[in-house]
């Protein structure tokens, strides 16, 4: 049986990683109600631009539009994940299901953006090629943020670096739930030109041109696509960050009491042996 005083120093400890547990569950809280509602917030603007955008599509005969050409060439998998970890599978879900498209399309028909700094480590060594690496970003996510991934990944489609592009991220449900979300980016596949139509309910009147309106619109419907990803992988962070410090907590009380009653019967134990060596004492004396 251990010894009182290597008991005592595991509850120090274990109370230690408490109160750190605790506190970061606390600061999860916080941020993770400002995140999803900027999250919850953009998702209406995202779903009607995008709305507006299959809706012009599906009254145009063909879009001449570079963004909308399919072409051959490797896929580029934009990853994002988290810039920490202690966020239990967060950021290995998406390890896994970005290995998984590589594996499935082969390391040289594949490169990756790494957005966030646990995947710029973790792929670092990775045999596919590394495009663009953003780090240290989720603190303070900004539609200029956006802007500027999104002109990367337009650059590297039309000057046919790559042939598609894919954003790979967690999508935020809930508290509970955050959804691994393989969405396609490039190029702006069209819905159907039924599908388009009933989804609007609407006929749009453009000046000065359809077409003129789909080439503005196309990098913004790019830029958009990506900021709400940014948005709903931080929220999902903080949401998985929370949820797993919680639990953290829950088990360190667990084990806080567990130790207390092990002490506890180690220091009756060492009052019994000693009473009897008392009571041996006097018997013999």
């Amino acid at each position: 049986m251990p010894n009182l005083l290597d008991i005592r120093r595991r509850i120090k400890s274990t109370k230690n990683t408490q109160q750190i547990t605790k506190a970061m569950k606390m600061v999860s809280a916080s941020r993770l109600r400002r995140t999803s509602e900027r999250a919850m917030g953009a998702r209406p603007y995202a779903e009607r631009l995008e709305a507006v955008h299959a809706s012009i599509l599906a009254r145009l005969p063909e879009a001449d539009a570079d963004l909308y050409q399919k072409k051959e060439g490797k896929t580029l998998i934009v990853v994002l994940a988290g810039d920490k970890g202690l966020c239990g599978a967060f950021n290995s879900n998406i390890f896994k299901a970005a290995e998984q498209m590589v594996a499935k399309r082969g390391a040289e028909n594949c490169m990756l953006m790494t957005i966030g700094k646990k995947p710029t480590q973790h792929f670092r060594r990775h045999p596919a090629e590394i495009y663009e690496t953003f780090s240290d970003i989720f603190r303070d996510v900004t539609y200029t943020l956006a802007e500027n991934i999104g002109h990367i990944l337009v650059k590297a489609f039309t000057n046919d670096e790559c042939g598609r592009v894919v954003l790979l991220y967690n999508k935020f449900r809930n508290v509970l739930v955050q959804e691994v979300t393989e969405q396609p980016l490039l190029p702006l596949a069209p819905e159907t030109k039924d599908d388009a139509v009933a989804h609007t309910g609407v006929e749009h009147l453009a000046e000065p041109s359809l077409q003129e309106i789909l080439e503005d619109l196309a990098p913004r419907v790019v830029t958009t696509q990506v900021y709400q990803a940014l948005l709903e992988s931080c929220a999902s962070e903080h949401a998985a960050r929370m949820t797993a410090m919680d639990a953290a907590t829950n088990n360190a009380k667990d084990m806080i009491e567990k130790l207390t009653l092990e002490m506890n019967k180690a220091r009756q134990a060492a009052i019994t042996t000693e009473l009897i060596e008392v009571v041996s004492g006097a018997a013999a004396l």
